[in-house]
């Protein structure tokens, strides 16, 4: 039980329940934007709670990585479409798409005793072309106001995480697992880096909701 409970104290641990926590007792219910984040932090709660306990029990904690990527992905898609706006017939394929290439990822493709790479790349890469083609459209109108709000920096916040996790995955291999010094290797480094910027980018977005509620 001591080796299970030291698996919880570790650094982005910490910070992922302290976020889910935050975001839970400090943002606004009311808003819509909100209850997607919140969702998409009891995901990784979850996620970050239920692995080491399948780790220490001999159960599959890759299928539970899986799906909580599958689930992730498809909430931050959502999240994105909604903030452009467009209900066409390309963005109501979107979400059903990505989840029955989950599935079918989960069942036929990497299986449920892998960790489903690819399941992550493509939300991650449906992801950052709606999150770009958002900025272009927003820069041709000259809207610049839309990259100072907060809501933008919460969309923001999932893009450097997006870009690192598939540019390690899609290289993964010997070279992730080169050691940079003691038993730190580049994978961990990598994967730390761009998780602790993940969570602080969405405090701040939350610390922001906070002072701005205040202000109201």
């Amino acid at each position: 039980m001591t080796e299970l409970l030291s698996q919880y104290y570790t650094p982005i641990k910490i910070l992922v329940a302290l976020t889910f926590i935050a975001a839970f007792i400090v943002l606004d219910k009311n808003k819509q934007v909100n209850k997607y984040i919140r969702v998409i932090l009891l995901t990784c709660f979850l996620t970050e709670l239920l692995v080491p306990l399948a780790l220490y029990y001999k159960l599959n904690s890759k299928l539970i990585q899986s799906v909580g990527i599958v689930c992730h992905q498809s909430l931050w898609i959502m999240l994105v479409l909604k903030a452009v706006r467009k209900n066409t017939n390309v963005t109501k394929f979107i979400i059903p798409g990505f989840l029955i290439s989950g599935m079918v990822n989960l069942i036929l493709g990497e299986g449920i005793n892998k960790f489903n790479y690819m399941s992550f790349v493509i939300g991650a890469f449906i992801y950052l072309t709606i999150f770009m083609l958002k900025n272009i459209k927003d820069l041709k109108n000259e809207n610049v106001n839309a990259f100072l709000e907060n809501d933008y920096l919460l969309l923001f916040s999932p893009v450097i995480f997006f870009f690192g996790m598939s540019f390690m995955l899609a290289f993964r291999g010997d070279i992730i697992d080169i050691k940079l010094f003691d038993d730190v290797t580049l994978w961990v480094f990598v994967v730390t880096y761009i998780n602790v910027i993940y969570y602080v980018l969405i405090n701040l977005y939350i610390f922001r909701e906070y002072r701005r509620t205040r202000i109201v």
